[in-house]
């Protein structure tokens, strides 16, 4: 199964302890092996990861960064549960950044085009395998590639925040709705940029995010 945690890059030796408990944490709740909504206590994961509390506090707050654990004050710590809210708010987010690159699409050239393209292959092989959270890796790192291209290191680090919060709702909903035809739309996106048609691509954009958010906030209710 492909990983869906990027941006957040893979753990290392030299990572702190809450890094990679982090990151373990992490890709159990994109592969929904923690649900949202599952209770996440400290002594419980120290034990699991033979760790100290502290080191648990620490991990936690990172994924609360991340936005996939939320804290209840009566609850504790909990895997995020997104909303119908929270994900009309991503995507409004999502709109305003990328409809914005997009005008820039002529400037991006054949390795700008190649960049998205790869990431068009990935997501028509993961569709191929019935790799639902390879599909949702894919379709972020394309739309994650082509704010990149925008050339804004500060835009780019907003827009990796967002994707952060939204993925865990694009993982969960990915196996409630019919198995939406991402490869044809993301083809679409790819031919404007194809053509350097910037409007075209603005355009083609909007609807796209407007439609994903409106299907994500019906499974959402």
């Amino acid at each position: 199964m492909t990983d869906p945690t990027a941006p957040v890059r893979q753990p290392t030796p030299r990572d702190s302890v809450a890094e990679q408990v982090r990151a373990a944490l992490r890709r159990q709740i994109l592969g929904l092996a923690l649900a949202p909504g599952s209770p996440l206590t400290e002594t419980a994961l120290a034990e699991q990861f033979d760790v100290s509390r502290h080191t648990v506090r620490e991990a936690l707050r990172l994924l609360i960064e991340d936005g996939l654990v939320r804290h209840h004050r009566h609850r504790g710590a909990v895997v995020s549960e997104p909303t119908a809210d929270d994900v009309a708010d991503l995507f409004a987010a999502r709109r305003a950044v990328e409809v914005g690159v997009a005008h820039q699409a002529a400037a991006w050239g054949a390795a700008g085009r190649a960049q998205l393209a790869t990431h068009v292959t990935a997501m028509d092989r993961a569709v191929a395998a019935g790799d639902g959270p390879g599909v949702v890796a894919a379709d972020l790192a394309f739309h994650r590639a082509l704010v990149g291209l925008g050339g804004s290191q500060r835009l780019t680090r907003f827009y990796e925040s967002v994707q952060r919060e939204l993925q865990l709702a694009l993982v969960t909903v990915d196996r409630a709705l019919p198995d939406p035809d991402k490869v044809t739309e993301h083809r679409r996106l790819l031919a404007h940029v194809e053509d350097a048609d910037g409007a075209g691509l603005a355009a083609a954009l909007a609807r796209h995010l407007d439609a994903a958010s409106a299907d994500l906030a019906r499974v959402l209710v």
